[in-house]
């Protein structure tokens, strides 16, 4: 039960920190400027209370921004079992309950700061070190098992340590998506003419934007590998993902042209 319970609330603690936000959830106090220092009453506050205040925690997440139903159900699930909006508490049951952990306020998600990949790269990959671990024990935890706690051990499995694999490329997935404005990209594809009577001598403008914006992909990435900021796979992976991105925003900006002339 212990090890299940850290299991799940360093899962839920890793993707509240770096996976997809709740766009109604109350921020947490702004970072300290990237040219200042942090006073040192800022750092012994943090240090003494490295939780969430309870005006903040208070606030139940919605988990409105994440879009995969398996990890949207399995935070919904660790919240209203572990995580206590005010303190820290013992129910009826004997179940503990604790407050959520907040982020380090050194941390930068800005495009100076590689969008936070280094720590979002440590986190999850310690997690998936984490959910391995967890596996390669699956054999013997069964056999200590009794029959009585069968099912609570496959619960946890299916609904935990399995779901890391796929948190893992979600949280990579969402740092990507902050790289390329896709927004400008199909604002130019809507607001571009198609009119065929007076065929343009160069490719459509909307190409430039998206050529330009591929290239910062492109250069971020090879900065990443370089630096070894994410394992190589994953730098693919964030590739073909943002590809797959792209391939859907254009469909879904050129199927909202409104009208172009019968020679278009």
């Amino acid at each position: 039960s212990g090890i299940n319970q850290l299991f799940q609330y360093y899962l839920y603690t890793v993707y509240s920190f770096f996976g997809r936000k709740d766009p109604h959830a109350v921020a947490p106090p702004p970072r300290p400027a990237p040219n200042s220092s942090m006073s040192s009453s800022l750092i012994q506050s943090f240090i003494q209370q490295p939780f969430l205040s309870p005006e903040i925690a208070a606030v139940a997440p919605t988990f409105a921004g994440v879009t995969n139903r398996r990890i949207k159900k399995a935070l919904q699930q660790i919240y209203a079992d572990l995580i206590d909006g005010a303190a820290a508490t013992r129910g009826l049951d004997g179940v503990v309950k604790i407050r959520g952990a907040r982020l380090s306020p050194l941390i930068s998600f800005e495009a100076q700061s590689y969008y936070g990949l280094l720590e979002t790269s440590t986190a999850v990959e310690s997690l998936v070190f984490f959910a391995d671990s967890m596996n390669q024990v699956r054999v013997q935890i069964n056999r200590m098992m009794s029959a009585a706690h069968y099912d609570s051990v496959v619960d946890f499995y299916s609904n935990a340590v399995d779901l890391v694999s796929t948190i893992r490329l979600d949280i990579y997935h969402n740092v990507v998506e902050h790289i390329i404005n896709m927004d400008t990209v199909m604002t130019a594809v809507v607001n571009q003419k198609y009119d065929m009577r007076d065929p343009p001598s160069n490719h459509s403008p909307y190409v430039d934007s998206l050529v330009k914006e591929y290239s910062r992909l492109v250069k971020f990435l090879d900065e990443v590998k370089r630096n070894k900021f994410a394992p190589p796979e994953m730098c693919h992976e964030m590739l073909t993902w943002e590809l797959k991105v792209t391939i859907n925003a254009l469909i879904e900006a050129i199927s909202n042209v409104r009208w172009c002339t019968s020679e278009g």
